[in-house]
């Protein structure tokens, strides 16, 4: 349900933002028979041009997209690092943690065999850990790209 609302203020917003860009271009009919555009005093206004046109697309257009990127991204690192610790703590793959009783050699190869799934699920972690910040990286050095 939430979906749709979103979707809709989503489109409501656009749709409103976008409104004031249809009165920047005055269509002018001229004796011969052409026709061309020309600006409108609306977008020759020095005011519109600075902050409807110049900072609401920096701020819409160029820095939420980069931040809220950079701030899904960092909140997905610290619960992938944080889940990577919990297994890694408990044993979630049956290496650690574990209760009493039981054979101590059928233990014992189960410890063996999951300690090596451990260690393969840590490497696992490692990666997408870093492909996440190599992730912020990229976006942090495009984003600035394209602001200088």
């Amino acid at each position: 349900m939430k979906q749709k609302y979103l979707l809709v203020g989503s489109l409501a917003f656009a749709v409103v933002y976008n409104i004031p860009k249809f009165f920047e271009m005055n269509i002018m009919y001229l004796d011969n028979g052409d026709v061309v555009t020309v600006e409108s005093e609306m977008r020759k206004n020095k005011h519109y041009q600075q902050f409807y046109v110049f900072w609401s697309k920096m701020i819409l257009i160029e820095i939420f997209p980069y931040v809220t990127i950079i701030v899904l991204n960092t909140l997905i690192l610290t619960k992938t690092l944080k889940a990577s610790r919990f297994r890694s703590a408990f044993g979630a793959y049956g290496g650690g943690g574990g209760g009493a009783g039981g054979a101590a050699a059928a233990g014992n190869r189960a410890n063996s065999v999951c300690s090596g799934i451990d260690a393969r699920s840590k490497e696992a972690d490692e990666r997408i850990s870093f492909m996440f910040i190599s992730g912020v990286a990229d976006v942090v050095e495009i984003g600035l790209h394209g602001l200088f």
